[in-house]
């Protein structure tokens, strides 16, 4: 079997510890298969990216917006578009608090899109690694204010979020249905597909107040593409995430073969630099 060629797209915004980014970047450079090719969308505000030990090969975008919501959908977008200037089969998309625990991910990730060419985004989906289900009541809420309240405001991204909407309901999408951001892999079909709708970098999506992974997922649905979870705590698939902090400690994911991890901020008494320096001595070791 050739090798899965992937490119990693992660945004840096401007709080993020550079020592930290560092950090994710070398799980990366532990585990992932040979040749894969980083992007990084620079939001620090003083050139950050630059500085970073790990990135003398990233391609580094300046970022085009600030701040979360639209403005990240805009920075992903500008990721999403380089990437696309090169050959890749899948795309990683990773926060700066997460980390790559395991190998293999590569491989699982690229034969899932092969037997499912509709699905075209990885993660947490449906369900909360724990099982329940994910609550969706506050992307429901942002998406029913630009469908209603926010018209006056911003009528062009009102607009903009309403045809998304209709579109996305024809092909059976749930109101707020999402892959978490933190960690979540792409096709290169699904990138394509929002390039050719025009939903790449679309500056009156810009404007919404709708977080990032929400508006990805709305549009990918528009197109017709699905979303599809992969990795829970009941399965050995690769993807291990929680909003905030660790889903389980350090010990029982990588027990659970989990590959992919979000987020590292903490776990119970454990802060984020525990976290990393747990991980970082598996690596060595």
């Amino acid at each position: 079997m050739n090798e899965v060629r992937m490119t990693v797209v992660i945004p840096v915004g401007p709080f993020c510890d550079p020592s930290f980014v560092d950090d994710t970047l070398a799980s990366l450079a532990h585990y992932a298969q040979p040749g894969w090719r980083l992007i990084l969308v620079d939001d620090s505000r003083k050139n950050l990216c630059r500085s970073l030990s790990q990135a003398t090969t990233a391609t580094v975008i300046p970022a085009p917006a600030e701040g979360a919501d639209g403005g990240l959908y805009m920075n992903l977008s500008a990721g999403f578009a380089s990437a696309l200037e090169q050959p890749f089969d899948i795309l990683l998309r990773m926060d700066t608090d997460a980390l790559v625990i395991n190998s293999g991910f590569e491989d699982v990730a690229d034969h899932f899109f092969r037997a499912n060419p509709s699905v075209g985004c990885l993660g947490n989906h449906s369900h909360d690694y724990d099982g329940t289900p994910c609550n969706r009541a506050g992307p429901i809420d942002g998406i029913l204010r630009h469908l209603t309240t926010r018209w006056r405001r911003t009528p062009a991204t009102s607009a903009a979020i309403t045809r998304l909407v209709v579109r996305a309901f024809l092909h059976g999408y749930r109101l707020g249905e999402s892959v978490l951001g933190g960690v979540c892999i792409y096709s290169r079909s699904a990138i394509e597909k929002l390039q050719e709708n025009r939903l790449l970098g679309d500056p009156r999506l810009g404007r919404c107040q709708v977080q990032e992974d929400h508006l990805f997922g709305l549009a990918l649905r528009a197109c017709g593409m699905r979303l599809s979870d992969f990795g829970s705590g009941s399965d050995t698939l690769p993807i291990g995430v929680r909003w905030h902090g660790l889903p389980a400690s350090p010990e029982d994911l990588v027990h659970a073969r989990k590959a992919l991890i979000h987020s590292t901020r903490f776990w119970q008494d454990l802060d984020e630099t525990a976290v990393r320096a747990e991980f970082a001595r598996r690596r060595s070791s």
